[in-house]
């Protein structure tokens, strides 16, 4: 399970799961047995410095 911020594109997560699988692979761990969750709670659910994530310039680009 991965925890993150919304706003990754379908195409963004379909790399990560690639690179996840390939990169256990070389540990010989069989894709099979490798299952990736993506949990995106939204930003005002997340609480950084007293406020709302979503009331924060977080300082980098959540969008890709």
């Amino acid at each position: 399970e991965i925890l993150m911020f919304p706003g990754r594109s379908l195409e963004a997560k379909r790399k990560l799961y690639d690179l996840i699988t390939r990169n256990l692979k070389t540990l010989g761990i069989d894709e099979k047995d490798i299952m990736v969750i993506l949990i995106e709670p939204p930003l005002e659910n997340w609480g950084i410095v007293g406020k709302p994530a979503v009331d924060i310039d977080l300082g980098f680009k959540i969008d890709v």
